[in-house]
């Protein structure tokens, strides 16, 4: 009866607090609080609940704020305290706070957290998906190297592809190193390896490159396996680069199959009736104009180049024979012998005839008058246009002298040069001829003389040089060995008597190299016979600049270096978590947080 007593006296006394508080701080008082109080008196058996809870005091150290709001704190003599009722009349300074709705029962660590029911699971599935990224990569780059880049169909690059297994490898690889780092530091601090100083250390570790380095340079006595996952952290730092460096992409020339280049052989030089029938009929060179224009093209170094096909940005031609013009010429100024005469009448104040061993005699003048002054024979052609043999078109006896100064000179005479020349139909075997990017480039041409072998409108021919490859019988119309005599004859033949000449010869008299421009005259005209009737197609190869993907192996061997040593260094960590009896913590703080949170198992 005594402690009832009591209770009703407390319970009367605590109501008139409650009442005397909100008389005086109405607005203080919250809302809840009065739906309570209000509670409490239309329900007194709350009174009772209410009285009945635990009581809470204030923590008296920060170790205690640490603790969990859950654990019951132990007193001095290291029991449990007892819960007791909360006394108004007390004294005491512990007052117990209002009940706090955030406080929960009390919790544990999750069963899972264990050696293998989830620690190590991520960490394997990693490894393995990165190894598995590696070999993708080592497929694609396998069948790519050497291949077109053509032949890549899908629409992403093979350097993209190879890019992103190559970091989704990485990423993978990481997790389980980190990982592995983070449980070193209680494998170590359970045996003191290492200092509890040592902790953040290993997070830093774990986090990047720039903590495993840190880490290398301050537990720089360490165990063993701290070093490779510090060195696989620093190193994966340049995987990226050298993933840039695995693959490139070569150009080359590779033939394209089915097209062929192109040129043509001329073994049968024949325009037919050409120029010789119908009204006004003449034999010249308006049988082939595309020939003698090739020629006077020669005289001014503008040989068109040969009609070779070429449908690419590379071709190559086959070796091959044809009709052509061959011309030798030589400078026999030394051995040609002059012989002049003073005043030999008329306007005419010098002339000089000049024998040169070919039995070539042409003349040089020299004239004064009122109007044109002092003049002289610059260029002078003998010409023998006799067709003898039937395969000599015509030959040439040319002197040149220097240019007149305008003063007179007397001595013009003795500025001579003299050479001999000559045109033929030969055989010219081409090859290695190219052509790239629209340009010809010039192969070798070796050139063989022919041999009458009949009489006929079509005259036969055969090389004389023997073991000429290719064909060795060619024909040729008369009529068109008569038309390229006179093409010949239109650029050489000059007026006898006279210091004038054609027009042509300002271009030979300008050559800087005289023996240069008969060649050149005699290439045209070969020349243009390729492409002239009767000609047969020359087929050759067409070759296309292409992209090639080449893979350079060595700078794949730091991912697969790092994925030998993530998948040790992950085994290690493994085995002696494993032997050591601990659980695999790594880098949860549950050990800090949680007093059934133990290192070992």
């Amino acid at each position: 009866m005594a402690a009832q007593n009591q209770q009703s006296e407390s319970t009367e006394l605590l109501n008139a607090l409650e009442s005397s508080a909100i008389s005086q701080n109405p607005h203080v008082w919250s809302e809840a609080q009065q739906l309570e109080h209000q509670q409490q008196h239309e329900h007194p058996g709350m009174a009772e609940d209410y009285d009945s809870r635990e009581p809470h005091r204030v923590p008296s150290s920060v170790s205690e704020w640490a603790r969990p709001a859950y654990q019951p704190v132990p007193d001095i003599a290291g029991q449990p305290m007892t819960t007791q009722k909360y006394d108004p009349s007390s004294t005491s300074s512990e007052v117990p706070p209002e009940p706090s709705k955030e406080q929960q029962p009390a919790q544990h660590l999750p069963e899972g957290e264990r050696y293998w029911g989830g620690g190590w699971g991520a960490e394997i599935v990693c490894v393995v998906f990165s190894i598995l990224c590696v070999v993708a990569i080592i497929i694609i780059l396998s069948r790519v190297d050497g291949q077109l880049l053509s032949s890549w169909t899908i629409a992403v690059s093979p350097n993209a592809v190879v890019a992103v297994l190559s970091t989704a490898a990485k990423a993978a690889m990481i997790l389980p190193v980190t990982e592995s780092i983070s449980q070193l530091k209680w494998l170590f601090l359970k045996r003191r390896a290492l200092g509890p100083e040592h902790l953040q250390q290993f997070d830093n570790a774990s986090r990047g490159p720039w903590g495993a380095l840190k880490l290398l340079w301050h537990a720089r006595k360490s165990p063993f396996p701290t070093y490779i996952g510090c060195l696989v952290t620093i190193a994966a730092i340049a995987v990226d680069p050298f993933t840039q460096q695995i693959l490139s992409f070569e150009q080359k020339s590779t033939q394209m199959p089915g097209v062929h280049s192109s040129t043509n052989r001329s073994q049968v030089y024949d325009n037919g009736d050409l120029g010789v029938t119908g009204v006004g009929a003449v034999v010249g060179p308006t049988r082939d104009g595309l020939l003698q224009a090739a020629a006077i093209a020669g005289v001014y170094d503008l040989v068109s180049p040969p009609p070779f096909i070429c449908p690419g940005s590379n071709c190559t031609y086959p070796d091959f024979t044809s009709l052509g013009v061959c011309s030798k010429c030589s400078d026999v100024t030394a051995r040609t012998t002059k012989s002049c005469e003073d005043n030999p009448g008329g306007f005419r104040v010098q002339q000089c005839n000049f024998t040169m061993p070919g039995g070539f005699k042409p003349e040089a003048y020299a004239t004064s008058d009122a109007h044109n002054g002092f003049r002289y024979t610059h260029l002078n052609v003998s010409v023998n246009a006799t067709q003898v043999p039937p395969t000599q078109l015509i030959t040439l006896g040319m002197i040149r002298f220097a240019m007149d100064d305008g003063g007179g000179n007397t001595h013009w005479q003795d500025t001579v040069t003299a050479y001999e020349c000559g045109y033929e139909v030969c055989a010219k075997e081409y090859s290695g001829w190219r052509s790239i990017n629209g340009t010809v480039r010039t192969g070798t041409v070796r050139e063989s003389r022919l041999n009458l072998t009949g009489i006929g409108p079509l005259v036969p021919f055969t090389t004389l040089e023997k073991g000429f490859p290719g064909n060795t019988t060619f024909e040729i119309n008369f009529l068109d060995i008569q038309a390229m005599t006179g093409a010949l004859m239109t650029i050489f033949y000059t007026k006898s008597g006279s210091t004038d000449s054609n027009s042509f010869m300002a271009g030979l008299y300008n050559s800087p190299d005289i023996v240069r421009t008969v060649d050149n005259i005699a290439t045209g005209m070969s020349y243009r016979m390729l492409s002239g009737p009767n000609t047969t197609a020359v087929t050759g190869e067409v070759f296309a600049v292409q992209t090639y993907m080449r893979t350079h192996w060595a700078w794949l061997s730091l991912t697969a270096v790092l994925e030998v040593l993530t998948c040790l260094f992950l085994i290690i960590v493994i085995v002696a978590t494993n032997r050591a009896r601990q659980h695999a913590w790594k880098s949860s703080l549950a050990p800090l947080l949680y007093e059934d949170a133990t290192i070992d198992k």
